[in-house]
């Protein structure tokens, strides 16, 4: 019986053994900087402080009214850009800032576990050389596409940044079509 069990024992251990292979360490180097790739990002969107977006959003749908009544008015070049300026980006950019960075944030938590694994998995030897590649390939894939995501993310950013440096000239032209508000 102790036999047996020492058979089983050394045959399950000289399985476990042949199916490690060596660590190839410009695979796990090339995973590592896949998770520092994937850092970087987090890092960057989680810089954006969606309260004082909030805020924005809120200043900005507080003003409609203003907005609405200031458009129907005949304006001249220079305030119809720079109030539709404003408006195009509180509207657009700010909203794709303040809806799709927890949804970039989610999958970057999770390209990141993946890649964290992978990173494991190929310093363990775990993986066939083919299999490493691929896996390699496609996280490559999907964190391309997540720059992009997280790029756009950015640009969204600055627009709204920018249209925001203008705000008291915005508040101002609001202001002044209230004023100016024929009252019946």
């Amino acid at each position: 019986m102790k036999i047996r069990r020492s058979i089983i024992v050394i045959l399950l251990t000289a399985v476990g053994l042949a199916s490690c292979h060596r660590p190839d360490p410009v695979k796990v180097a090339a995973a590592q900087g896949l998770l520092a790739t994937c850092d970087s990002m987090i890092t960057t969107v989680n810089s954006t402080d969606t309260a004082v977006y909030r805020h924005m959003d809120s200043l900005f749908t507080a003003q409609r009214d203003g907005f609405a009544a200031r458009f129907r008015d005949t304006l001249d070049t220079t305030t119809a850009m720079t109030l539709g300026n404003y408006h195009r980006a509180m509207s657009g950019p700010l909203r794709q800032l303040i809806d799709d960075r927890g949804k970039v944030l989610a999958d970057l938590a999770e390209a990141r576990m993946r890649i964290t694994a992978l990173g494991h998995d190929l310093s363990s030897g775990l993986l066939q050389e083919l299999e490493a590649d691929k896996a390699l390939q496609q996280e490559r894939g999907i964190l391309l596409q997540l720059r992009v995501h997280s790029s756009v993310l950015e640009r969204a950013r600055g627009a709204v940044d920018n249209a925001w440096a203008s705000r008291t000239t915005i508040d101002s032209l609001i202001a002044t079509a209230d004023s100016t508000a024929i009252i019946p």
